[in-house]
């Protein structure tokens, strides 16, 4: 990664490079000096859902919990020996560098991994880190934001007009401001894709401190919505869904609504 964005760097000319790491992805493999390097946490048991495809021992998850942690660890070691590198070599002086993820890992009721129906905290809540040029402290934003923020960000950046059909908005501390949103998360694996998401699928939508999860379409499950605080509640162990209806049936329009507007999209 180093030698193909030194090289980039070296034409004298614009660039843009997209580099999909495979770690810290399943086989979680940590060398030596990264494992057993974390204290033994207390994690609040979370049993297994009637949208659970496994049913794996807690002990097991919890393992491999562990293991993946410290193989982030290990992936992190490297990305700082890269950024170093940049630094020193100057191409951080007129570069933006942006390090994200496509997914997080669940270990919890009875799952690990994202290869599930379930679209808790653990695998959509995924890091976003900006190194802009210059850049010399440190700035947290503390703001919901997408993946689909990124192309509207980078067409700002190099002073380009985004397409106006783009739903992504320009990243807070980037240009953008700290707009109210709702942000959605889909996932379909189980769909045809030549299908729709009734064919079995799950989605969240998260707006302010409130997530609304919905499981439509699988088999021999009825259509269920489940609702969480996650300022109160980060580790989603209480379905509100039946406790704030108001909450509940406004987002729930929103989603249906959104759902229908994008099938007569087609």
């Amino acid at each position: 990664v180093l030698d193909e964005i030194k090289n980039l760097a070296s034409e004298q000319s614009p660039f843009l490079a997209y580099l999909h790491l495979f770690s810290p992805h399943e086989p979680y493999r940590p060398r030596k000096q990264f494992t057993d390097i974390f204290p033994e946490l207390e994690i609040p048991f979370k049993a297994p859902t009637k949208f659970s495809t496994l049913d794996i021992d807690n002990d097991h998850i919890l393992w491999r919990r562990k293991t993946y942690d410290e193989f982030v660890a290990d992936v992190d070691s490297e990305i700082e020996k890269l950024v170093n590198a940049l630094d020193e070599a100057g191409v951080l002086e007129n570069t933006y560098l942006i390090l994200s993820a496509d997914h997080g890992e669940l270990f919890e009721r009875g799952e690990y991994g994202h290869v599930t129906r379930l679209l808790y905290d653990a695998v959509v809540h995924i890091p976003l880190l900006v190194i802009a040029p210059g850049q010399n402290s440190r700035v947290d934003v503390h703001h919901p934001t997408s993946n689909i923020d990124l192309l509207p960000t980078l067409l700002h950046i190099a002073g380009k007009t985004a397409a106006t059909d783009l739903e992504g908005r320009i990243l807070p501390g980037l240009g953008g401001s700290e707009e109210s949103r709702s942000l959605y998360a889909i996932e379909a694996k189980e769909c045809s894709a030549f299908g729709n998401l009734k064919d079995g699928a799950t989605v969240s939508l998260i707006r302010g401190e409130h997530k609304l999860i919905y499981y439509t379409g699988y088999p021999k499950r009825p259509d269920t919505f489940e609702l969480y605080n996650l300022k109160d509640d980060p580790d989603e162990m209480k379905d509100l869904s039946t406790l704030d209806t108001t909450t509940t049936a406004k987002m729930k329009e929103e989603m249906l609504d959104t759902f229908e507007s994008n099938r007569k999209l087609k």
